[in-house]
């Protein structure tokens, strides 16, 4: 087990290391103020060291380094790659209040490595994040199998002056982000011309690990920026991926035998070459459903999210908040730097917007402005989905919102506890 900053060369040492020694790693991606998941963890995994960064060695207290007794050479068993576990990874947990432990086998990692090999773009890319997420490790294996270099950032997100010298200096092509980064580089790119044009001579730019706003899609369709989706889950590495310039239809990686069912969940069928060996993953009938929802897109898939991300009002009615959302970036991202809708068994929705200056006069003025600019839409909305009151809307300062630790995702369901209060006034 281990817990490094997996932003230098050495921590891609250490963690090859830990597999030629014959070392089960468990990579953790969690920021070190959830210290108290670490040893949760470890015990599900039996875990018996772990490997810390002197940065967070006061974090995580209590950890003793365990005296190894030598023992004499013995004929090494032969390895059942069905059986024999290869790492431990974590879900995100964005959708709720714990990650979930998965491990693969060691064929779970030659799929990883077929898999990586039938990607057709090739050249030097960022790293998308820490080598302890499992995006990145996927990132790594497809790159160390065509021979192109990776550049590590100095921390993500990173700045726009970064991405120009990645770009100029070093001749990166190929540019793979979290979509909330991606935004962050459009809205900049809109007043920018440099960091436009940047952008426009990138090979491919990817985003993965939560959809993009419609927004952006046609920001960047209508700018000339090569865009690409990638989509995967930590149970099953990547899965699918669009054409570049055609981010909304990906299709399926080949190899793989997968299902959508009429509500557009992907279901990984019981043959597949990824279908994970944890069998409490899996339903009745030894399929692994995903729980991403996809809607036909021509000859291909749109991500629309996770089906426990529907949100279902007081009276039974069921509504996709992210269309909401997108909405409101659309048309408030001069004011409005992120936002998330609420409301779980409520009435209606409440929404919850980010802004750069929360004490600016220009701030108390925007509930009145977002329902005004939103009216025309929402008109359109059943009652149970829409916004129409200026009370349900909610200013908070940026940074505010509960986020994942790699993927920069709002965490939905811990807004809805730490908003639960006020939340509760609203609706009263």
């Amino acid at each position: 087990m281990s817990r490094l900053t997996g932003f230098t060369y050495t921590d891609y040492v250490h963690f090859f290391a830990l597999f030629r020694a014959g070392y089960i790693p468990q990579p953790f991606s969690l920021h070190p103020r959830f210290p108290h998941l670490v040893s949760g963890m470890m015990k599900k995994s039996n875990a018996l060291t772990i490997l810390l960064d002197p940065s967070v060695s006061d974090i995580i207290p209590g950890h003793l380094i365990p005296t190894l007794e030598a023992i004499s050479a013995t004929e090494l068993p032969l390895i059942d790659e069905e059986t024999v576990k290869g790492a431990f990874y974590m879900t995100s947990g964005s959708t709720s209040d714990l990650p979930k432990l998965v491990h693969h086998n060691l064929k779970a990692f030659q799929t990883l490595v077929y898999k990586t090999s039938t990607a057709t773009n090739h050249g030097i890319i960022n790293a998308l994040g820490s080598i302890c997420y499992v995006g990145q490790l996927g990132v790594l294996m497809a790159n160390m199998h065509h021979c192109c270099p990776i550049i590590l950032p100095t921390g993500i997100p990173f700045q726009k002056d970064e991405l120009l010298a990645m770009f100029h200096q070093l001749s990166m092509r190929r540019l793979i982000l979290f979509p909330t980064h991606i935004t962050t580089f459009f809205r900049q790119s809109k007043i920018d011309p440099e960091l436009l044009e940047v952008l426009k001579q990138f090979h491919q730019v990817a985003y993965t690990g939560a959809p993009l706003p419609s927004s952006d899609i046609s920001y960047a369709l209508e700018n000339g920026i090569k865009l690409q989706s990638v989509a995967g889950q930590t149970e099953l590495f990547g899965t699918l991926r669009s054409p570049i310039g055609d981010p909304e239809s990906s299709r399926p990686v080949p190899g793989v035998k997968y299902h959508f069912t009429e509500q557009g969940e992907l279901v990984v069928l019981k043959d597949s070459i990824d279908i994970p060996s944890q069998r409490e993953f899996l339903a009745e009938d030894g399929c692994f459903y995903t729980g991403d929802i996809f809607e036909k897109k021509g000859d291909g898939w749109r991500f629309v999210g996770r089906n426990d991300d529907r949100i279902k009002a007081e009276y039974g009615g069921y509504y996709w908040p992210r269309y909401i959302e997108d909405e409101v970036i659309r048309v408030c991202s001069d004011v409005v730097t992120s936002c998330i809708v609420l409301g779980a068994g409520r009435i209606s929705p409440t929404l919850v917007v980010e802004v750069e200056d929360i004490n600016s006069e220009e701030a108390k003025s925007i509930p009145k402005l977002v329902v005004q600019r939103l009216k025309g839409w929402m008109e359109k909305r059943y009652s149970h989905e829409s916004i129409v009151e200026e009370k349900f809307v909610v200013v908070v300062k940026k940074g505010e919102l509960p986020r994942t630790a790699n993927k920069g995702n709002v965490r939905r369901a811990a807004a809805e506890k730490q908003f639960k209060e006020l939340l509760d006034g609203i609706y009263a």
